[in-house]
């Protein structure tokens, strides 16, 4: 169980977060449910979701020892939210501000990731890459970036510009991760 301490107040997440899953759910019964408890658990801030991954992230990273449990649940949460506005955009909860935070996030724990959750980032690049684009997904260079030639096989064996822009930032690690990288190099090839 995730638990976070704020101006001496114990706060604690993840209390009834099982229903978490199910926002990726294949069942779109199930999935429904989810989401509906999702708007639920809004109104009842102490055991959102949403709020566990505003609060909790910003206390692990800047003051990791007033945060008690396993860092794999808060990133397990945060991949999982990943997944939802990946497989299922049209009940996602749009925060696109929250996307790209969790992005940022998740590349400032390296240390806490372990090979399943390389592996579901991984997973999410590839989504992003088949997918149009959406709003924030430029954030998805800096897994490209942490994840390095763990990535490169599974990119290039993707058609597409998306995923030889990717490659091109991974042989280019002095390029900066910026928000018109990607019109700046299809630029680039058209000149």
């Amino acid at each position: 169980m995730l638990r976070t301490r704020y101006y001496d107040t114990e706060q604690v997440y993840a209390c009834d977060m099982e229903w978490v899953e199910d926002l990726v759910s294949p069942d779109s019964v199930r999935r429904a449910a989810a989401v509906t408890r999702f708007h639920q658990a809004e109104s009842d801030r102490r055991t959102s979701l949403m709020d566990a991954l505003r609060n909790v992230w910003p206390t692990r990273i800047h003051s990791p020892d007033r945060v008690d449990g396993d860092p794999a649940e808060l990133i397990h949460l945060t991949l999982r939210y990943l997944e939802w506005e990946a497989l299922h955009p049209a009940e996602w909860h749009r925060d696109w501000g929250m996307k790209q935070k969790l992005l940022r996030r998740i590349v400032r724990c390296r240390a806490d990731l372990d090979a399943s959750h390389r592996e579901r980032l991984a997973e999410l690049v590839v989504m992003a890459v088949r997918r149009e684009h959406r709003c924030k997904d430029q954030g998805y260079l800096r897994i490209v970036r942490l994840l390095g030639e763990d990535l490169r096989e599974r990119l290039a064996a993707e058609p597409g510009d998306r995923a030889r822009f990717l490659l091109y930032y991974l042989d280019h690690p002095e390029l900066p991760v910026k928000t018109r990288a990607w019109n700046e190099w299809i630029t680039g090839r058209a000149s």
